[in-house]
């Protein structure tokens, strides 16, 4: 892992951003489509958008101490912008507008 070019590295933390809005857009695309309103399966997407992102977070080349630092802000951060995500998204493609 050892000798990351930039290239890659901004290929990570750019999927660390995108691929989770990514997975729970086709997530709620899919709800929406075959309207299975299932709590379960609405947090299991949840988590493991999120955890897709830990994903390209723990491949960066950077010390383990801050990884796991890193992991820990961006946790709750990318919660928090998925929720708002999912408002903008919801109101854009369905209309469901708060």
């Amino acid at each position: 892992m050892m000798g990351r070019t930039r290239g890659s590295v901004a290929v990570l933390l750019a999927c660390a951003t995108f691929m989770p809005c990514v997975l729970w857009s086709s997530y709620l695309i899919l709800n929406e489509r075959f309207g299975q309103s299932n709590t379960l399966l609405a947090w299991v997407c949840l988590i493991l958008s999120v955890a897709s992102g830990v994903f390209c977070i723990t491949r960066l080349d950077i010390p383990p101490s801050l990884r796991v630092a890193l992991s820990f802000i961006y946790v709750p951060v990318m919660g928090i912008l998925l929720v708002v995500f999912t408002v903008y998204f919801m109101c854009i493609m369905f209309g469901e507008c708060l």
